[in-house]
């Protein structure tokens, strides 16, 4: 079926994150590869954790290679920086939330919170503490917010 997305956007006068990552918003396809959408659920279920390319494929039935080309092709980016952008979102979420920094950090899987505003500078230009207070999240009414699992 349709897939649900997440569109975050900044509240002030600065290019709004949604201009940065619109692309990621809506799948390439209506027909996403099932595989694929497990291997989605799978990063988002782990991102507290370390996650390996190998790992993530092999639970969706697939070879590596195999797995990095169809994820590539649905989402437009490479595994790895997947996998941050996953992360930022949690980690906007849980700020929102009321979470600190460190909290929101670790929520979403990053080491601490200085990684996490080295992520948010080199990514969108400015520090979590700037960019969170003024990001709107607009969530999809289809979007569940993933349990974690161990792979």
């Amino acid at each position: 079926g349709a897939e649900g997305y997440v569109r975050l956007s900044f509240a002030t006068d600065m290019q709004t994150l949604e201009d940065w990552t619109g692309f990621l918003s809506e799948p390439k396809t209506n027909l996403i590869d099932p595989r694929i959408e497990r291997a989605k659920r799978l990063i988002d279920e782990n991102l507290h954790g370390k996650i390996y390319a190998k790992d993530i494929a092999e639970s969706a039935g697939l070879s590596v290679s195999h797995f990095n080309t169809l994820l590539r092709k649905t989402v437009n980016i490479p595994l790895r920086r997947y996998v941050l952008w996953r992360r930022l979102i949690v980690a906007g979420f849980t700020a929102k939330a009321g979470g600190d920094l460190t909290a929101a950090a670790h929520a979403a899987g990053f080491s601490d919170s200085a990684y996490l505003t080295r992520t948010m500078r080199e990514t969108f230009g400015v520090s979590p503490t700037n960019g969170l207070q003024s990001i709107k999240i607009t969530i999809a009414p289809d979007i569940v917010l993933p349990k974690r699992h161990a792979l």
